[in-house]
This record gives C-alpha cells, structure tokens and sequence, in this order.
C-alpha cells in the first residue's frame, strides 16, 4: 500500500468555532475507477482504502497565485483558479466556492459526530475537461492546534440538484488541525487507481471517523453560503448546510489538471 502525500500549505487565519447539532450516521464506502462519467445513476464498486498520511511542510502559499477566472452562470457562482508549471507539465486549476482569503477570519464547525460529513460540490467550466483530480486542500482546525484526527475522504458522484448521491472512491487518512496551513492530499499517492473525469460535475466529503466535534472544517466568514455546493451529511441522508442554519462556504478546494 502506498502512502499518500499530505503536506501542509501555510495559510494563516483566525478562527472562530460554533456548533452544530445532529445525529450522526455513517457513510457507504466504495472503490474509485479510473475513467469516470459523473451525473446521477452511476454504480459503484465495493470495497474501501485506509491510507495513513505523512506530514511534510511547505512554503506554499495558502492562496492560489496565477490568473484567475469566475465561473459564473445559473446557478453558479465557484471559482476556478489556475496555476501554470514550467518545463512543459500541464497546467493545475483550483475549483474552490469558498470567499476566504488568508488572514481573514474563518468559522470552524464543531458541531459533528462521529460519522457525521460535509461535502464540497464542484462544477468546472467545460473546457477544463477531461482532468484528472490530482489533490484537494482543506482547513481543519479547532481549539487545539496540531491535534491530529482520522478522517474519511471520498469522490462523489452528484445529481442535478449537486447533491452527493454515489461514492466513487473511499480512503482513510489522519489530518492535522492548526490554524496556520491548509492539509493537502494527493490522490495519485493513494492505493486507489487515477481519477479521471470525463463529464459532470462532482463532490469531495470528508467524514469524522472517530471522533467527535473539533477538529474539523471552517468556513468562510462574512461571505453568501453557495447553498447547493456545501452539504452535510447526519441521519443518513445529505442535505445543505444553509438547511441546518450554516452560513459559510467550507473551506476545501479541489485541484485538478485538464488533460
């Protein structure tokens, strides 16, 4: 089994905790492919992944730098932000529907249970296809820092609503809360096959595996909540988070290179 990549990407904020209620259920787990379609009726093979994460530090900025564009039309309102590197390797873009920027305030939910996911919906601009899903970043703090968590990590499958409806790929890894870098995760280290998307939009979730309330996601402060691109999921079913009073877009990017 390999091991996948988990670095840390500085990133500096205040934080701000509030909660949440819920019962907490858990989630299916499934086995990623390596060409996907993504719309709303595919199946989804059996089977899940634990990856143990490595700590690695980086002098990365928190913030993506590059050109940048807004991918807005109905019903949309992400972000995609690209990155070009030299010597001919094709170009990332970072799908993102959050408003933070470093050193602004964020709001860290800790109202989970064990069991308990959120889930970030994305929709890429249609020349961004084909991509591979290389990596994500995501904001887990809490009131302690460097306390460090398992937690579960999946691709989704979305509907025409953007809700999370089939799990693609399921892995597990241990994420460190601290307030002044983002958790990174590469996917092309972990023991699942290359994740290639075709077509359709798609959801990364993440879910706490053994514990309770912090650590866990923050969300962004002061900015409109993208209803249909932030979920939760609590008593078996997933539902937005505008739904259970939330105001903040969660704090997690997806990184992908068009092919």
């Amino acid at each position: 089994m390999r091991t996948a990549l988990f670095g840390l990407l500085v990133a500096s904020s205040v934080l701000v905790a509030c909660g949440d209620d819920g019962a907490s259920e858990g989630s299916s787990s499934g086995q990623g492919s390596t060409s996907a379609t993504l719309g709303s009726s595919s199946s989804t093979s059996s089977g899940s992944t634990s990856v143990d994460f490595g700590s690695t530090s980086s002098s990365s900025a928190g913030s993506s730098e590059g050109s940048s564009s807004e991918t807005t039309g109905e019903g949309s309102s992400g972000r995609s932000e690209g990155s070009s590197s030299s010597g001919g390797t094709p170009s990332t873009v970072i799908l993102q529907n959050d408003a933070w920027i470093d050193n602004t305030a964020t709001a860290v939910q800790g109202g989970f249970d064990a069991g308990e996911c959120w889930a970030s919906t994305y929709v890429p601009a249609p020349e961004h296809y084909p991509f591979r899903l290389e990596s994500f970043q995501v904001l887990i703090a809490g009131d302690e820092e460097d306390v460090t968590r398992p937690f579960e990590v999946s691709v989704w499958t979305v509907d025409d609503d953007l809700m999370p409806v089939t799990q693609m790929v399921n892995v597990t890894g241990e994420f460190t809360a601290t307030s002044r870098a983002f958790n990174l995760a590469v996917f092309d280290t972990l023991a699942v096959p290359e994740i290639v998307i075709d077509e359709g939009n798609f959801a990364i979730a993440m879910c706490l595996a053994e514990h309770d309330g912090f650590p866990a996601i923050a969300a962004d402060v002061g900015a409109e909540i993208v209803a249909d691109r932030n979920w939760l999921y609590t008593g078996g079913a997933w539902g937005q988070s505008a739904g259970f009073g939330l105001a903040g877009n969660w704090i997690m990017r997806a990184v992908i290179v068009p092919q």
